[in-house]
């Protein structure tokens, strides 16, 4: 009996399956490996870091390939050119013109005090000749008178009489010659009296067209001074020509025979050497030779 109630009551055995995940006591496998993603977060702020310090230089750059144009007038040539290269800026010296400043004092720039430029770029200054020469005349009149009944022989002097004339330059308003060639244009300008200053630029418009003008028509300028044109350079490739020598020739004639020859041209005034040098060009850069038509040559001419 005791051995069939023990084969009745065998235990029956359960199996459990093993519950999911770590065993316990053991950390998940991201934060085991907490340090991976450390080293993610760390190189994301980097990034970022190098990003922004990138831009930020860019920045930089650009702002430190702009230049603020300075206040030079008043100034000598000699200072004002120091103070503009000092901003990275080149020096243009247009002309020059009667005033009650001392000679060789910067009277105009362009653009003014406080302008932006792209460092290298121009700036244009005018130059004081001087006060206004003036032309004295002295006219001296001699009378003699005789009283023939006492044969007194007197002789009267009359007081000089001085006769003060100044001369200035004749004001003239700037023509429209936008549109027209730099060839006519120059004529246009100089046959006023003004100077006709051509400049090359890039542009699309056709070869040799004037694109701009500075001051704008109507303006009213004294004879003698310069006018800008900006002549544009046009598409494609430029042909070669001969600079011809104008050395020695009358400013205006020089002009008209270089623009003809396909180059624009700038006057520059410098001081006479000799009185006969007074109104030709001494000097002319580039020297004669071959260039792209366009090319500006620099005339320097006597004052």
């Amino acid at each position: 009996m005791g051995e069939r109630y023990e084969e009745e009551t065998q235990v029956t055995e359960v199996r459990r399956e093993p519950p999911e995940g770590p065993p316990p006591g053991e950390p998940p496998w991201w934060r085991e490996n907490w340090w991976i993603w450390l080293l993610v977060l760390l190189l994301l702020v980097g990034l970022l870091i190098a990003f922004f310090a990138l831009r930020g230089g860019d920045d930089d750059d650009a702002a430190d390939a702009r230049a603020t144009v300075p206040s030079v007038l008043g100034l000598s040539e000699t200072e004002a050119r120091e103070t503009l290269e000092r901003e990275g800026l080149e020096v243009e010296v247009t002309g020059t013109e009667e005033s009650d400043k001392p000679e060789g004092t910067v009277i105009e720039q362009d653009p003014e005090a406080g302008a932006q430029l792209a460092r290298g770029a121009v700036v244009s200054l005018v130059l004081s000749a001087g006060a206004p020469e003036t032309v004295t005349q002295t006219v001296t009149t001699d009378t003699g008178e005789t009283d023939t009944e006492t044969q007194a022989e007197t002789e009267t002097e009359t007081e000089a009489e001085t006769e003060t004339v100044e001369t200035q330059p004749q004001a003239v308003q700037v023509p429209d010659v936008v549109g027209a060639s730099h060839l006519d244009a120059g004529a246009a300008i100089d046959e006023t009296g003004l100077i006709a200053n051509t400049y090359p630029v890039a542009s699309q418009e056709e070869r040799g067209t004037v694109v701009a003008q500075n001051p704008d028509p109507g303006t009213e300028l004294r004879q003698g001074q310069p006018v800008r044109l900006n002549v544009s350079l046009g598409p494609g490739e430029r042909e070669v020509a001969r600079i011809p020598d104008v050395t020695g020739r009358e400013e205006r004639e020089a002009r008209q025979r270089l623009r003809e020859a396909g180059f624009t041209v700038r006057t520059v005034d410098r001081q006479a050497p000799e009185p006969r040098h007074r109104g030709v060009v001494i000097l002319q850069q580039p020297a004669p030779g071959d260039a792209p038509v366009l090319t500006q040559v620099t005339i320097f001419v006597g004052r």
